[in-house]
């Protein structure tokens, strides 16, 4: 499929972690970008789009997940769609809400693009965790996961991976489902594992929260846990790619850097960096059968979730073939650049000694 510069992507919850990168490097690429946020007053929200180089391409509208008015016309003229937009309650969340709301979110969003005949192709935006089944990796630790995978039993899962599973699969059984007289156009899922790099917001959401936790409430032992992870700059990447990309149709797509990065890892990684600009991060490794009443509530949920110590494997063949995406930025530097990200917009404060980011960010 081809697309041009002249062609107007939708971007659902434009003000979002991942979805202010998406809408960076469509206006980077030349791009005209139509943005949903759900206030166009809430000036924290939308000012870093405001700022966005380009943005003079970039047009923001109201619209809600849980509402089907206003997404006729925000699908109006466009040719691809970004559907990022998702409820976030935290991974340990039992909020039956979330579920509703991400699809009904899917729905409302599908339906309007079932009207509109300019759209050529709507990519989905999922998570890992529709792919990983713990249960599997404990019978089967060597398990390489891949697209064909999906959690077995969600009655076990937290209701922000129960929504992301049953987003996907509502997305899937609504394109299978177009009768002769809607507008059928194609369906791409990019499925982003853990999300880190650089913040383009003040506003901190879960997966760089991951990062603020290590340099504002550290742990003093850390639990082996394997967190696979990719940089927020390539998960934006992934899902532009995967506008117009051959044989991207019909296909979820996995992004996620390999080997996966561990808990423990990313302590040592901001240790070294940070150790000597006045930042104490523990790196000490606990055994298994240590206590764990004192460890933050998020390695608690983890722990809990996944077995102690097994390195989680995900198979990358359909990114590497499909969106030709063979190098990714690597864990460290992810880890690394969200922390500075988040001295630098003054969400954690800096302490003597700071020095700030040395090398140029990822482009």
């Amino acid at each position: 499929m081809t697309g041009s510069q002249d062609s107007l992507v939708l971007v659902t919850g434009a003000s979002g972690y991942l979805a202010t990168h998406c809408v960076q490097q469509l206006l980077n690429a030349g791009y005209k970008v139509r943005g949903t946020v759900r206030s166009v007053k809430n000036e924290e929200k939308i000012a870093p789009l405001k700022a966005l180089k380009g943005s003079e391409r970039l047009q923001l509208i109201e619209a809600d997940l849980t509402s089907e008015d206003g997404w006729d016309s925000a699908l109006k003229d466009v040719t691809f769609v970004l559907h990022t937009a998702s409820p976030y309650p935290g991974l340990s969340s039992t909020d039956e809400s979330t579920i509703t709301t991400a699809v009904s979110g899917v729905h409302n969003v599908l339906k309007a693009a079932a009207k509109v005949p300019t759209v050529k192709r709507v990519i989905l935006t999922s998570s890992g965790l529709t792919i990983m089944d713990f249960d599997k990796l404990r019978a089967h630790p060597d398990h390489v996961f891949s697209e064909a995978d999906w959690p077995e039993n969600l009655e076990k899962l937290a209701s922000y991976a129960v929504s992301k599973v049953k987003a996907e699969r509502a997305a899937w059984d609504f394109v299978k489902q177009l009768t002769a007289d809607q507008h059928k156009f194609e369906l791409v899922v990019v499925v982003p594992f853990l999300i880190l790099g650089p913040t383009l917001t003040d506003v901190v959401g879960g997966s760089v929260g991951v990062v603020q936790r290590f340099l504002t409430k550290p742990m003093a032992k850390l639990p082996k846990i394997c967190i696979p992870s990719v940089d927020v700059r390539d998960a934006a990447k992934a899902h532009i790619l995967a506008m117009t990309a051959a044989g991207a149709a019909g296909e979820r797509i996995a992004v996620v850097y390999q080997p996966s990065n561990w808990i423990t890892q990313m302590a040592r990684n901001l240790s070294e960096e940070f150790s000597s600009q006045g930042f104490d991060i523990p790196t000490e490794e606990m055994k298994q059968d240590d206590d764990t009443s004192a460890l933050d509530p998020l390695a608690q949920v983890l722990l809990k979730q996944r077995p102690y110590g097994v390195d989680i494997k995900i198979d990358t063949t359909k990114m590497k073939k499909i969106l030709g995406m063979d190098k990714l930025i690597d864990t460290k530097s992810s880890v690394i650049d969200s922390a500075y990200s988040l001295f630098e917009r003054n969400i954690v404060e800096k302490r003597e000694g700071y020095r700030g980011p040395i090398t140029a960010q990822h482009k």
